[in-house]
């Protein structure tokens, strides 16, 4: 690490984090148990609670304690991948836990094939004491790479950022993360499956790689916990998909309305299974996330929602 706070290193982890002081230390320590790893720490938070949180943790020689001024994923992710000459950078959440060589495995996969920009890794749900509710989680049954928009692409096929490794010089070629993407942003979610269907716009290979897991701690209740995920990933999936729509890929309209109607088919299914109205909420929140989308001032050339100009890539 340089003497201004820039960190040089072959493995990086960054972790991103708000309101979540209680597990950011478990995080942090997975992480600097990946041995020479450098772990850039964007704290978003207003005041010292995860200050507070790591006191007396060690290895600090390997981490960079970045305070950032402003809130949202894609801005947090965009100040660790400018803190950092890293060519790969990996990123998980502050609630998951790591295993110790998680980040050297995932670097070297992305080194050795240069087609990828992106590339996603398990995210498993870690036990817990309330089996109502669910962790999102990310299933890789078998290696896969993606490659362009197709007719079978689905968002759900596109993973998680608890568990990615990007590419720099990929990222930073289509503009770095949309800093309207993701918690705390205006769409509050899918920060990390939009920019990897950004990469596939751009000829950048997206890889689902099996045997590399990440922990997720983040069991959401039942009840209202669980509407309000739901809501703000819905919401952010029907903005993701009026980038293509707004976009010059070839079936850009069919692509749009196949979304839409994959969306309200599940609800039906749902339905049918449960006997009652069910899951009609996910297609109306994606139908406003797209409204939202297709009004939003968007870049044209690289896709990204152009109300917040401060962007460090």
């Amino acid at each position: 690490m340089t003497d201004n706070g820039y960190v040089t290193t072959d493995v990086c982890i960054a972790i991103c984090t708000k309101n979540r002081a209680e597990s950011v230390r478990v995080a942090v320590e997975s992480a600097l148990a990946n041995s020479g790893a450098q772990v850039i720490l964007v704290d978003q938070n207003s005041d010292d609670r995860v200050v507070e949180a790591l006191s007396g943790l060690g290895d600090r020689d390997r981490l960079l304690h970045l305070r950032a001024t402003s809130v949202g994923a894609g801005k947090a992710r965009n100040l660790a991948i400018a803190s950092t000459d890293a060519e790969i950078i990996c990123f998980t959440d502050d609630d998951c836990e790591l295993t110790s060589d998680w980040a050297q495995r995932l670097t070297d996969e992305m080194k050795a094939d240069q087609t990828l920009g992106l590339a996603f890794c398990a995210v498993n749900e870690a036990p817990s004491p309330n089996s109502v509710g669910y962790a999102p989680m990310h299933k890789i049954p078998r290696r896969a790479i993606l490659t362009g928009i197709s007719s079978t692409l689905e968002p759900e096929m596109l993973g998680i950022g608890a568990g990615m490794a990007i590419r720099r010089e990929a990222v930073v070629a289509i503009g770095g993360f949309d800093p309207e993407m993701g918690p705390g942003s205006l769409f509050p979610s899918a920060d990390d499956r939009e920019v990897a269907l950004r990469l596939l716009m751009n000829g950048w290979a997206i890889a689902d790689l099996p045997g590399l897991d990440v922990v997720h701690h983040g069991h959401r209740a039942a009840g209202p916990e669980l509407r309000a995920l739901t809501k703000r990933d819905f919401i952010a999936l029907g903005a993701m998909m009026a980038k293509v729509a707004r976009s010059e890929t070839p079936g850009r309209l069919p692509h749009t309305v196949r979304f839409m109607r994959r969306m309200v088919a599940d609800a039906v299914k749902d339905s049918r299974k449960e006997r009652r109205l069910s899951g009609f909420g996910k297609p109306l929140w994606a139908a406003v996330g797209l409204a939202r989308g297709l009004r939003h001032p968007i870049d044209p050339e690289r896709l990204i929602y152009t109300s917040h100009p401060e962007n460090p890539l």
